[in-house]
Formats: C-alpha cells, sequence, structure tokens
C-alpha cells in the first residue's frame, strides 16, 4: 500500500516536471508569435507603406534562397572539417585539407555576412527620406533584432 502511494507520488511529480518543461520551453515561441517577428517590427518601426511591404517580402524571399544556399555550404564545409577527427593528425592545421576547409568556411561567413549587409542596405533603399531617419534608429538593433530570432 505504501509503495502504491510512492508511485503515485512519483507519477505525479514527473507529469509536473514535463508539462512545466513543456510550458517552458514554449514561451519563446509565443512571444515572437505575438510579436510577429522581425519582419513585423521592422514594418512597423520604419512605418511601410503596403506597395513597400510587397517590395520588403520580395526582398526578404531573394534573401532567404541566398541564406540557403550559403547555410548550405557551410554545413558541407563544416562536414568536411569535422570528418578529418576520424584522421590520427593531431593539429587543426597539420592536414592541408583542413587548411582548406577552414579556408572555405571563412569565404562562406564573410559571404554570409555581405549578404546581410546587402539586405540591410536594399531594406534603407526602399525608405522614404522620414523612414531613414527611422532606419537609423533600427541600424543598432539590426543584428540583435534578426539574430536574436534565429536561435530560437
Amino acid at each position: 500500500m505504501i509503495c502504491m502511494n510512492k508511485n503515485k507520488v512519483y507519477l505525479t511529480v514527473i507529469v509536473v516536471l514535463v508539462l512545466s518543461h513543456i510550458v517552458l520551453l514554449s514561451i519563446p515561441f509565443f512571444r515572437d508569435h505575438q510579436k510577429g517577428g522581425p519582419k513585423k517590427e521592422v514594418i512597423k518601426d520604419l512605418k511601410l507603406s503596403k506597395n513597400q511591404v510587397a517590395d520588403y517580402d520580395v526582398l526578404i524571399e531573394r534573401h532567404r534562397k541566398t541564406m540557403k544556399g550559403l547555410n548550405h555550404k557551410l554545413r558541407k564545409y563544416k562536414n568536411d572539417l569535422y570528418s578529418s577527427l576520424n584522421n590520427d593528425s593531431e593539429t587543426l592545421f597539420s592536414d592541408s585539407l583542413n587548411k582548406r576547409a577552414l579556408d572555405r568556411l571563412s569565404i562562406v561567413h564573410l559571404q554570409i555576412e555581405k549578404a546581410h549587409y546587402s539586405h540591410f542596405r536594399e531594406i534603407k533603399n526602399l525608405c522614404g527620406p522620414d523612414q531613414k531617419k527611422r532606419f537609423a534608429k533600427l541600424v543598432p538593433r539590426l543584428a540583435l533584432l534578426f539574430f536574436k530570432h534565429k536561435q530560437k
């Protein structure tokens, strides 16, 4: 009888812990979903017109395609680098294949940053004079606004 009560207590504790984890893990999702993510914030902060929003959507789609290709390259070159862990070489730079993989990774990271910068420049070019002032206030938050969203 006592063993049965302990089992019920343990089961209750486990269920409560699992439910609390689910709730805690879902908070960021619902918070971002309510805010609408970075796209909605940019539209709101810059006060984009309907035509500008349509143009912004085109920019976003083009940027996503670019980033998809670059992220694919990044994964490939990381896999190339990490697959060398199965070799017996002791240091990262001891193998010319490692150096080549690192060089490729560096180039892709540079291309990614250039793509982001170009995308932000295109957003700025959508803006009229008053919106460019708002954009200037948005610039210090750009990295945080877009990349905190990506890490969730």
